[in-house]
């Protein structure tokens, strides 16, 4: 498989994401003895490497040529910074949609964006190869590459208490299964190192209650107090949810899906309601992606078409969403109304 893409890291310098190449044998070579002997999470100890720099090199020829495997490797300034890669579980039909992946990156680009563009870059190639599932294991007491993981959309699905023993100190180190399944991930979000989450379902609500009431807006106060006062499903429907674009700890953009919305009683139903994309975040089409889980939604609850309520003009019909009507709001104030019919 073939890669090349140039990014810029958080500290502004650029970095070439790419294949390995065999002339790298000896850089990569140097690089896996480096990091294995830098941290205590990797399978073994640079004395253990059981490739020279000329098997390093055929490796990464290998890997280059194969059209369901890769190697990518991460350079800034000429040097080889990191790698990462992934290759198949087996060739048995059973087995032939699951493929392992593995990443090392030197201590000094930690935290500079190395790890998840060599990830992100692995699960675009993993998916674009065919295969559903893309799984790792990880050392439990690893936060910094587990939140990582976590981050992209890959989920814990068992533990090995006794996966590892430390030759450092001797005992034991409990591994992390964790499982990405690739027919379900939407590359558009990974790109952005974004999620999606439903307020009702996450772990942190009273942190994203606070995110939502920051907006400079008044339904984000409005719609905060509802939440919290735990009016939401008397207002909009039992079957309503909130859902929030966010980037780590940041919300960026929020939307609602409900069976009601701010208009005089009508038979009309599902509303998407609430839209706001913070100030910092606006121009990069965020709201978008909210739409597009809401049709997913919509699709998997045989829902045909989705109404909004709403004073702008131009805005909505740039994402697909036609106008429907002139009608009124609780208030009796008009609002147009939009419809977006699903396919």
């Amino acid at each position: 498989m073939i890669y090349n893409k140039r990014i810029f890291l958080k500290d502004g310098r650029e970095c070439i994401l790419r294949n390995g190449e065999q002339s790298d044998g000896a850089a990569v070579y140097e690089l896996f003895n480096l990091t294995h002997g830098e941290t205590d999470y990797l399978l073994s100890y640079p004395d253990e490497n059981s490739f020279n720099a000329e098997q390093e090199g055929q490796f990464l020829k290998e890997k280059t040529d194969s059209p369901n495997e890769i190697e990518i490797i991460a350079v800034i300034d000429g040097k080889i910074v990191g790698m990462a890669g992934f290759e198949a579980i087996g060739t048995k039909f059973k087995v032939k949609h699951r493929a392992d992946f593995g990443i090392s990156v030197i201590r000094d680009c930690w935290s500079l964006g190395v790890g998840r563009a060599l990830t992100e870059a692995c699960i675009e190639c993993a998916k674009e190869a065919g295969y559903a599932q893309l799984e790792l294991e990880a050392v439990a007491e690893n936060d910094h590459a587990l939140a990582l993981y976590k981050s992209v959309g890959f989920v814990e699905f068992g533990r090995n208490p006794k996966g590892f023993r430390s030759r450092l100190s001797g005992d034991y180190q409990e591994l992390v299964s964790m499982r990405l399944d690739l027919d379900a991930i939407d590359m558009k979000l990974v790109k952005n190192h974004m999620k999606i989450i439903t307020f009702h379902e996450s772990d942190n609500q009273e942190h994203w209650l606070e995110e939502i009431r920051k907006s400079n807006w008044r339904a984000g106060p409005f719609l905060s107090k509802l939440l919290k006062e735990g009016t939401f499903f008397d207002s909009v429907g039992e079957n309503s949810r909130v859902l929030l674009l966010v980037d780590g700890d940041e919300l960026v953009s929020y939307c609602t899906y409900a069976e009601k919305d701010d208009i005089q009683p009508t038979d009309l139903t599902p509303w998407v309601g609430f839209v706001y994309t913070f100030p910092a975040h606006r121009g990069h089409r965020y709201a978008g992606l909210l739409f597009d889980e809401v049709e997913r939604l919509a699709k998997e609850e045989k829902v045909t078409q989705i109404y909004l309520s709403t004073n702008y003009i131009g805005l909505y019909e740039k994402y697909g969403w036609e106008f429907f009507a002139m009608m009124e709001d609780m208030d009796g104030d008009p609002s147009r109304v939009y419809v977006k019919k699903i396919f």
